[in-house]
């Protein structure tokens, strides 16, 4: 009997002692830029994308909102293993690119009166744009005008409308987004806009993230960005 009980307390002893295997997480870094990462509501296009492709790969999502230039930081360090963003060198260099997920458009505009009809116009000119951004590689190039960087859109907004600005360069929609957020109607405020084309938004998932990890996040943003997702939530987030 002693012997019995004994065996059952090593066998109960020997389960609670075996390591419990979770659900594998991936730490998601949100830019804070509505209406693609918007941090009060824990919402957003990028948010919910980020949140689907979690779900198909099976993995869970643990969200936290930052600016762009943290973002890549993060992911540098190892603080965030996944993130929706446009592409730049560090960003390159420190995680795998498994997905375009989206193409958004970018602009350089000043306030009404003011017009630009080429990248050529900026010499001189005081150009604001989110820290750490890669709008257009061309404007990366260009050494002849004053750069002023910021966290947030409504930031860069703010110094347009006080005149600290001549223009800003970033994602149309969260231009205007920021503008209307501060009670700006765009059409009124905004002159015309020089268009740089569309930029791919890229799935990255860190370098330090396992390669079972990986793949199976590939093949879910492919899903993802295949499926009618990305059009249903530009319809909801992109209004006014």
């Amino acid at each position: 009997m002693m012997l019995r009980l004994f065996s059952i307390f090593l066998l109960a002893f020997l389960l609670f002692s075996l390591p419990v295997q979770g659900k594998e997480s991936l730490k998601v870094a949100v830019i804070i830029a509505p209406p693609f990462g918007i941090e009060e509501r824990a919402s957003g296009v990028f948010y919910e994308l980020s949140e689907q492709i979690c779900k198909q790969a099976g993995v869970e999502c643990l969200f936290s909102f930052f600016p762009y230039a943290r973002i890549v930081n993060h992911i540098k360090s190892g603080k965030a293993d996944f993130t929706l963003l446009f592409s730049n060198p560090t960003l390159a260099a420190n995680a795998q690119q498994v997905s375009r997920i989206l193409n958004l458009q970018n602009i350089i505009v000043g306030q009404q009166g003011g017009r630009l009809t080429s990248l050529e116009e900026l010499q001189g000119l005081r150009l604001g744009m989110l820290r750490g951004a890669v709008y257009s590689e061309k404007l990366a190039q260009k050494t002849d005008i004053t750069e002023y960087r910021a966290d947030t859109y409504v930031q860069l907004v703010k110094m347009l409308k006080n005149g600290r600005l001549d223009a800003i360069v970033g994602v149309k929609t969260s231009i205007f987004h920021a503008a209307a957020s501060l009670g700006v109607q765009p059409e009124e405020f905004f002159g015309k806009p020089l268009d740089l084309g569309y930029r791919p938004v890229w799935v990255h998932v860190s370098n330090k993230v396992s390669v079972t990890i990986l793949e199976k996040v590939r093949k879910a943003a492919e899903r993802v960005r295949t499926s009618d997702l990305p059009d249903r939530l530009a319809i909801k987030y992109y209004q006014l």
